[in-house]
């Protein structure tokens, strides 16, 4: 198999939290990060070997859902990234950046409980691979990533929190869209203070041309509706573990289970636009302090988010 095209990434950034043995993601997820940031994997081999977003809009709207100790809780998220992409001319090296800032307003109600209520998050990513055997598809990769997100009033320093990585990915398609990446992971965990390595596996299958299966700390399918690149549609189920700072070694750390349907319209070869609808099945909040956990804790019943993003890219 020779010029091995190398595309298949989009498990790898998505992948990084399984359990609360690993840690936190980046702020609004890595899977809406890179969704945001790298619509679809056909769309930037078409549009050429080096892909930038430089702009793109983000709104996000939480439903108001009861909470275990009586009142409601409900949440506006907006935001902005900037985003690049570049492949070799040869397919042997590919680099992945992005950068997306979010501001979260959550409001209460019924209640006089308000542990954070203004919420400021950026994070960063870089992921890059080399393939070493271009004719076999055995290549080496890794990753670095940044993330920061602290309540008004709260220094986003407190809030800083890395993970890095480095393993051995395989393809077994010529078109990329199926391999598997082994690797060890490890990432400094805010809400714990320490930090934490072990072993990680992500694993991409397109059955068929136009679908593809991601494996990894979530299940998503992704559809090409007519192998157009023009309509995409994906459903993914993954487990999402967060935090945010009220203070200095003072953290809320959330851990939830959001189911995603998303719909993406590639309006040309440079402007998308995608929608979401997001039924978080289950959400967990426990404080903790100087990296012990406290008795301060509450849930959230399932609710429902509604998101939207355009963007342009080029």
């Amino acid at each position: 198999m020779k010029n091995f095209l190398v595309l298949c990434v989009t498990v790898a950034p998505v992948a990084f939290c399984f359990g609360e043995t690993v840690p936190e993601k980046p702020a609004e997820k890595f899977e809406q990060a890179v969704e945001a940031a790298y619509p679809t994997e056909r769309a930037q081999v078409m549009t050429g070997t080096n892909i930038v977003t430089p702009f793109y809009a983000y709104y996000g709207q939480r439903l108001p859902a009861s909470i275990n100790r009586g009142g409601k809780l409900a949440a506006s998220t907006y935001g902005t990234g900037v985003s690049w992409r570049r492949i070799s001319g040869d397919r042997s090296t590919i680099t992945l950046a992005n950068i997306n800032y979010r501001r979260t307003d959550y409001r209460w109600s019924g209640t006089n409980f308000e542990p954070f209520k203004n919420v400021d998050s950026l994070d960063a990513f870089l992921w890059s691979e080399w393939v070493y055997d271009l004719e076999n598809g055995r290549a080496l990769a890794g990753f670095l990533s940044g993330t920061t997100s602290a309540a008004d009033t709260t220094d986003l320093s407190a809030g800083t929190r890395g993970t890095l990585g480095l393993g051995w990915k395989q393809y077994f398609s010529e078109s990329g869209s199926d391999a598997l990446w082994l690797g060890l992971v490890a990432s400094y965990s805010r809400h714990r203070e320490r930090w934490i390595a072990l072993p990680m596996a992500f694993f991409s299958w397109s059955p068929v041309d136009n679908v593809n299966l991601n494996f990894g700390n979530n299940i998503s399918v992704k559809w090409d509706v007519g192998g157009k690149n023009e309509w995409l549609l994906s459903l993914g189920l993954s487990y999402d573990p967060d935090s945010i700072a009220i203070g200095k070694g003072d953290v809320w750390y959330c851990q939830s289970a959001p189911l995603i349907f998303t719909a993406t319209w590639n309006v040309t070869k440079n402007i998308f636009v995608s929608g979401a609808v997001n039924t978080i099945l289950w959400s967990d909040y426990r404080r903790w302090e100087n990296g012990d956990e406290s008795d301060a804790h509450f849930t959230v019943d399932t609710s429902l988010e509604f998101s939207l993003q355009i963007g342009f890219r080029f």
